[in-house]
């Protein structure tokens, strides 16, 4: 395993809270949203990995969808998770569709819930 769960889990954290800061800091019109999409599309892809090190798999690509695929198929429960509107990606030409409300609301969302569901499973502190 290259990184312990612990390690994912920690940056994940911290690139959610990233994006929450920067999602609902004072003056909503000054809110950088590719740093809430990119944050929160951080934190979504070390949630996952840090799940698959937690149960001593490997990623078999870094994609989210791959990475998702891999982790519910250990947690069936993962999949009542939205993702399908996740499109953040490391990729500056579809991080221009981070200026839409819905894709910052998608990616957000979806790394806040598997904080939640993670925390809830007693993986997370």
């Amino acid at each position: 395993m290259e990184q312990s769960a612990d390690h994912y889990f920690k940056i994940a954290a911290k690139k959610l809270q990233e994006a929450n800061e920067e999602l609902f800091r004072n003056g909503n019109d000054s809110v950088d949203k590719k740093l809430v999409c990119q944050n929160a599309h951080m934190a979504i892809e070390n949630y996952l990995k840090g799940f698959l090190a937690f149960h001593e798999t490997s990623p078999t690509n870094n994609s989210i969808a791959q990475l998702f695929e891999q982790c519910v198929a250990i947690d069936i429960h993962l999949q009542k998770i939205e993702m399908k509107n996740v499109i953040c990606k490391h990729n500056d030409a579809l991080f221009l569709k981070c200026e839409e409300i819905e894709a910052i609301t998608a990616c957000f969302e979806a790394a806040d819930n598997i904080d939640t569901y993670f925390r809830r499973i007693n993986i997370l502190n």
